[in-house]
């Protein structure tokens, strides 16, 4: 598949019916001393332990504590969701904490969950391939969404509760003065917590140079691409890893971009 295929087919966005409404923002005036943020790992379990383990012998020499963000788009399209859940439920190190956001694949996923939505979109955008790291077998999987009822009541019958508990408790954005940290894409002029849900977690297309008139530094992946994208104002670290095998992460020291990690 070549890449321009990959990232029309990464592209397509699904409908604001599909948002979470559980996630919180978080907002402080300074970002941690350190700060790692690692893009979308879409199931790619194997990727995203490599990468941790960069990280943490990085943080084990800078001898600080430090804070490790997941951007979002863990689940769906590579072969091991229910892996990645169980290993970002797994602790860190003393002194490393790690936090969590929801991407739009999680919105989906949280969407067929917490009531009976109809799935079809999900299935296409990578769901299948969850729900298949989850022991269901295909047909069982056809045959269940084929009524919003039938599939959630599925649904809620594999994914462990543990699961169901950490997709509620996850981030929708993290702001730390004028860095911010999010799944998708923001409006640069609005504020953090005036942001669009839809935007916060689907936007494509940001702007470079409204960001750098209102002072921001955004840090997203949600935009495929075969290398990390670093700008002035944007780190885009969402380099396609379910199809690349890379799986990216950037470095922050004291809010400010100091470098970055890939498998």
């Amino acid at each position: 598949m070549t890449w321009s295929r990959l990232l029309y087919r990464m592209t397509q966005t699904a409908p604001d019916s599909a948002i979470s409404g559980h996630w919180q923002i978080e907002e402080a005036d300074r970002a941690p001393e350190l700060l790692y943020a690692i893009g979308d790992v879409h199931g790619c379990l194997e990727l995203l332990v490599r990468l941790e383990q960069e990280i943490i012998a990085d943080w084990h020499a800078e001898k600080r504590p430090a804070r490790l963000v997941v951007l979002g788009d863990f689940v769906d399209r590579g072969p091991d969701s229910k892996g990645v859940i169980d290993h970002l439920l797994s602790p860190l190190p003393d002194g490393l904490e790690r936090t969590v956001l929801g991407g739009n694949h999680e919105a989906m996923m949280c969407a067929c969950l917490y009531q009976e939505s109809r799935p079809q979109q999900w299935l296409d955008l990578g769901g299948f391939e969850t729900l298949l790291s989850y022991g269901l077998p295909p047909e069982v999987i056809s045959r269940a969404a084929e009524t919003p009822h039938l599939f959630r009541r599925t649904l809620l019958s594999v994914v462990p509760a543990r699961h169901i508990d950490f997709l509620d408790r996850l981030r929708l954005a993290l702001g730390f003065g004028d860095l911010w940290l999010v799944h998708a894409g923001i409006v640069p002029g609005r504020g953090l917590r005036e942001q669009a849900r839809a935007d916060l977690l689907w936007r494509r297309g940001n702007d470079d140079a409204g960001l750098s008139r209102a002072g921001l530094t955004l840090v997203h992946g949600h935009s495929p691409q075969p290398e990390i994208l670093v700008t002035p104002n944007r780190i885009n670290l969402d380099t396609g890893a379910y199809v690349t095998r890379k799986l990216s992460a950037a470095k922050f020291c004291d809010g400010r971009y100091v470098g970055q990690f890939a498998t």
